[in-house]
């Protein structure tokens, strides 16, 4: 389109008639002004033709709204295909191939920092719920989808208890039927829990000796102590200690001190296969000696000795227990 032509060459721009009483003349109307006024108007109607033609209307001198129509067919038909896939005004924004994606280059997706909440996000949606977060009727938010109370929200300030979340209590108490098993368990308590039948493992019960405290809480029964060791899949005992109520020690193995065995009557060492395991004398016996002297046979020991029609004396061998045989000492060397 042609520039913006030059106003008339007036003071003020504008065309004036002859003024009969001052005699000043009309305003001359130049070629140069004529010439840019015929460019501008040709120009003009260039541009119109053009939007005329791209519409695809023949200019008609007889039509006055051809341009609006040229608009029309252009601009604001809904199903051209050249504008089809353009948002309408009047679908407030409801005509949008992807809002996923649109509010995500939009930024819309999150409030402040975090993701908002919105019906069809995360798996096996149906993108149809209506998701609610309000005041319960005991005082605590809750989250609704649809007119389903899903529960209660937990916070920094409104943490869940141990027994929401299937977790230990801080206090104690029971958890489960299966035990608890941790890579470690501290105490430093000598506090005794709750009364009743049960263990106990406290801390420095003495009060000065830092010692771990193993406590048997017998109720009604005779109480004690059993360590087992038992193989992976718990059916079958290594070994066993039995503390009873009153104190006393079983054990299935030995007892051993300083890494020495103990022994006592019920638990002898073993024996050596030539080793003496007894001592004793064997029933003694008369000899008469007459007039002559006479000696004890090697081994024996005199046990008596009398006078009747002649002198007499009585010994008995000693006599040592072998695997399981008394033998005579006859010889000492």
């Amino acid at each position: 389109m042609k520039p913006l032509i030059d106003p008339i060459d007036t003071t003020d721009g504008l065309f004036h008639d002859k003024d009969k009483e001052t005699g000043a003349l009309a305003t001359i109307v130049t070629a140069t002004y004529m010439n840019d006024d015929q460019a501008a108007t040709r120009s003009l109607q260039q541009e119109v033709i053009a939007v005329l033609t791209a519409a695809g209307v023949e200019p008609a001198e007889a039509t006055n709204d051809q341009l609006l129509s040229a608009l029309k067919e252009l601009f604001l038909a809904e199903d051209d295909e050249r504008v089809s896939g353009a948002l309408q005004q009047g679908k407030n924004l409801s005509d949008l191939k992807d809002a996923t994606t649109a509010k995500k280059n939009l930024g819309l997706d999150k409030v402040g920092n975090y993701k908002a909440v919105q019906a069809g996000g995360g798996l096996h949606s149906s993108g149809s719920h209506s998701i609610y977060i309000d005041w319960g009727d005991d005082g605590k938010p809750h989250l609704t989808v649809d007119s389903t109370d899903e529960g209660e929200l937990f916070t920094t300030v409104n943490k869940p208890t141990a027994a929401q979340c299937g977790a230990f209590p801080a206090e104690g108490g029971t958890v489960g039927s299966k035990g608890v098993t941790s890579p470690g368990l501290h105490v430093n308590s000598n506090t005794l829990g709750a009364a009743g039948q049960g263990s106990h493992l406290l801390w420095n019960e003495s009060g000065g000796r830092g010692e771990v405290d193993l406590v048997c809480n017998a109720g009604s029964g005779i109480g004690g102590f059993i360590f087992r060791t038992v193989n992976n899949g718990n059916t079958q005992e290594f070994g066993r200690v039995d503390i009873t109520g009153t104190g006393s020690l079983d054990t299935s193995n030995t007892l051993n001190e300083m890494g020495q065995r103990v022994y006592s009557p019920n638990n002898p060492p073993p024996v050596a296969s030539a080793a003496v395991t007894g001592f004793r004398y064997a029933a003694s016996t008369w000899a008469t000696t007459g007039s002559s002297d006479w000696s004890a046979p090697s081994g024996t020991c005199v046990t008596g000795v009398g006078i009747y029609t002649g002198a007499k004396a009585r010994y008995s061998y000693a006599q040592i227990l072998v695997n399981g045989q008394w033998i005579n000492v006859e010889t000492v060397s």
